[in-house]
């Protein structure tokens, strides 16, 4: 399959390479004058958690082929587009007069509802995923993160289309293990709280490793879910359809900070993706957008811990 990534970021180039390694042609849309600056090689080193512990370290160059114009009459089979949430419209609306019959894989976070973002778009040609990796750039310009076994694809209740099954596919043959979601609108939002409340807790000089492995801002990031939680019920969402992804932090609080506490020791994919993590642009919008949305909708904010 020829694959575009719409980008080169962090989460598009650990895909481009799990996908060209299982035999694809992947190429990489960047804006114009970027090319240059990027280069034609990328230094990764990643835990790829697909496979066992013994083969899990990758530490290579490897060659990428980037794209500063898309045709009008591409040959693109698939499209892959993964950017933060606030750059989701603008990419959206780049992007629509050239899909040019792909398949487009919606790969991102959301916290506005991703139906109207992408109501314009050929319904039958969309797919919904979210990627299981992540990571930063090293002070040597070295890609540092993990890419996990898992993929998140949904519908929004809804039957599978052809495309639907096409791009599971190409995932499943890449050795990735897919993971279903019925209501992935409502699995999004919970999932964007809980990265909201991780990165509410992350101040200055921290990371969320560090307030993970710290007892006391567990705790506190763990209240910020719960009452983000009840946040996204007031957005129409019904929780209990996701409940198994949300419970651990309806535990007593103690117990789930060291929950989280031992998930990263046991972890070490995840572990690198959080510890990697170099965006704080990222990591402020999050906190951010979940506030804008409860004062919008006259949700008391009392409840939230605000970041030190």
């Amino acid at each position: 399959m020829k694959i575009l990534m719409f980008g080169r970021g962090v989460i598009s180039l650990q895909y481009g390479w799990a996908l060209e390694e299982a035999g694809h042609t992947v190429h990489f849309y960047v804006r114009p004058g970027k090319k240059e600056l990027y280069g034609s090689q990328v230094h990764l080193d990643l835990l790829d958690a697909r496979f066992d512990a013994k083969q899990m370290r990758v530490v290579k160059i490897v060659d990428i082929t980037l794209i500063e114009y898309i045709p009008a009459d591409h040959d693109y089979e698939l499209i892959i587009l993964s950017v933060q949430h606030y750059s989701f419209g603008q990419a959206a609306t780049e992007l629509l007069s050239k899909i040019n019959g792909a398949i487009v894989l919606v790969f991102s976070n959301f916290w506005q509802d991703p139906q109207q973002l992408t109501q314009d778009f050929p319904a039958k040609k969309l797919v919904w995923g979210f990627p299981q990796a992540g990571g930063g750039w090293t002070e040597e310009h070295t890609l540092t993160g993990s890419i996990l076994k898992d993929v998140h694809f949904g519908t929004f209740c809804t039957e599978m289309s052809e495309a639907d099954l096409i791009i599971r596919a190409v995932f499943k043959e890449a050795k990735f293990k897919i993971i279903e979601h019925r209501d992935f609108k409502g699995w999004l939002y919970i999932h964007f709280i809980i990265n909201a409340g991780l990165f509410s807790r992350v101040g200055g000089t921290r990371n969320v490793i560090q307030v993970l492995t710290n007892n006391q801002e567990a705790k506190k990031a763990i209240l910020n879910i719960r009452w983000g939680l009840k946040l996204v019920e007031a957005r129409g969402i019904v929780l209990r359809r996701n409940l198994s992804d949300y419970l651990l932090f309806l535990l007593p609080v103690s117990i789930g900070a060291w929950l989280l506490k031992l998930m990263i020791k046991l972890n070490p994919p995840i572990a690198r993706i959080l510890s990697a993590h170099s965006n704080p642009q990222e990591s402020k919008s999050y906190p951010s957008a979940v506030i804008k949305t409860a004062k919008e909708l006259g949700v008391d904010t009392l409840g939230w811990n605000q970041s030190p």
